[in-house]
């Protein structure tokens, strides 16, 4: 995964606002966005998979 440092600053609080991933790498500064973690993203990933084959 590319890391674009340029688009987002650091958070003292790596915990989301939301239950859609599990860790924040950084939000982006002018629109608040979370931008998660490349392991939060697969284990989001995984949680849809395992869902959907119910």
């Amino acid at each position: 995964m590319k890391e674009n440092k340029n688009i987002c600053s650091e958070t003292k609080d790596k915990i989301p606002a939301s239950d859609i991933y599990s860790d924040i790498l950084c939000k982006e500064e002018e629109t608040g966005v979370e931008i998660p973690t490349e392991d939060a993203v697969e284990d989001a990933k995984d949680w849809v998979d395992q869902e959907n084959r119910r």
